[in-house]
């Protein structure tokens, strides 16, 4: 499917650096730049956002990837959409 614009991620050490260094660039920082993908992170302190993402992540493999028959990236675009906007309005963030 290509190589995406951004990326999001936990919040760890593992993802952004060390306690001694904690805004070193970490191998997957640089491949993301290298591959013009923009890395997000989860703010500091909000540790339930994770559990947001995951839960709409679930949701999406479920109700959307696992019931919908795609053969093209744009198949993949329009349908993701349909799903995207109805579950954004019912759930509130």
């Amino acid at each position: 499917m290509g190589i995406p614009n951004h990326v999001q991620v936990d919040n760890a050490m593992s993802f952004f650096g060390s306690p001694t260094h904690p805004r070193g660039m970490v191998p997957l920082i640089r491949l993301c730049l290298h591959n013009g993908v923009e890395p997000w992170f989860v703010p500091m302190s909000e540790p339930w956002r994770n559990g947001m993402v995951e839960s709409f992540n679930d949701r999406y493999q479920q109700m959307f990837l696992r019931k919908k028959e795609m053969f093209s990236l744009n198949d993949l675009k329009v349908g993701s959409l349909e799903f995207e906007q109805p579950h954004n309005k019912q759930i509130s963030l």
